[in-house]
C-alpha cells in the first residue's frame, strides 16, 4: 500500500472519530466566535483569549492532518496545545504576574527586533521605540535568556 492509499483510507477507517473531533471543534467555535461574555478589561483577559484562539486553530489543524492520514504529524501539535493550556491555567491563577511578564516579554521581543534591524542597516528610515538601557537589557536577559529562549511565563513545561 502506498502512502497516498494509506492517507486516503484514513477518513474511511476513522470516520466516526474524525466526525466526533469535528463536532467538538464546531462546539468550541460556537462558544468562542459569537463571544457575548465580558469585554476584555485586563491584560490577562487578552492573553487567555489568545491562548484559546491559538489552541483552537492548532486543534483544527491536527484534525485536518488526521483526516489526510498524517496522524503522527498531528500528534506533534499536541505539545503546543498542552503548553498553551498550561499557560492559560497559570495566567488564570496569576493574572498580575502574567500581565507583567507578558508585557516584559513583548518589550524583549521589541528590543531584539530593533537590535536586528539596526545591525542589518534596515532601521535608518523607521520610527523605532526607545532603545533599551544596559540595565533593562540585563533585566530582560535574566527573565527570558540571552537569546530569548526562556518561556514568557518563566516556567518550564518539561521534566528535563
Amino acid at each position: 500500500m502506498t502512502h497516498s492509499e494509506s492517507a486516503l483510507g484514513a477518513p474511511r477507517n476513522h470516520s466516526a472519530e474524525l466526525a466526533a473531533c469535528e463536532e467538538l471543534l464546531t462546539f468550541a467555535k460556537s462558544k468562542l466566535h459569537p463571544w457575548s461574555g465580558n469585554p476584555r478589561r485586563r491584560v490577562h483577559d487578552g492573553i487567555l483569549m489568545a491562548e484559546g484562539a491559538r489552541a483552537t486553530k492548532s486543534y483544527q489543524a491536527a484534525v485536518a492532518l488526521c483526516g489526510l492520514g498524517f496522524g503522527e504529524q498531528a500528534a506533534m501539535l499536541n505539545r503546543s496545545i498542552f503548553e498553551g493550556s498550561l499557560a492559560a491555567h497559570w495566567v488564570a491563577d496569576h493574572p498580575e504576574e502574567a500581565a507583567r511578564l507578558f508585557e516584559r516579554h513583548q518589550r524583549d521581543v521589541q528590543v531584539r527586533w530593533v537590535d536586528k534591524l539596526t545591525r542589518l542597516g534596515w532601521a535608518d528610515n523607521l520610527e523605532l521605540p526607545e532603545p533599551a538601557s544596559a540595565r533593562e537589557r540585563r533585566e530582560l536577559q535574566d527573565l527570558f535568556g540571552a537569546h530569548g529562549q526562556k518561556l514568557w511565563t518563566g516556567h518550564r513545561t518539561s521534566i528535563t
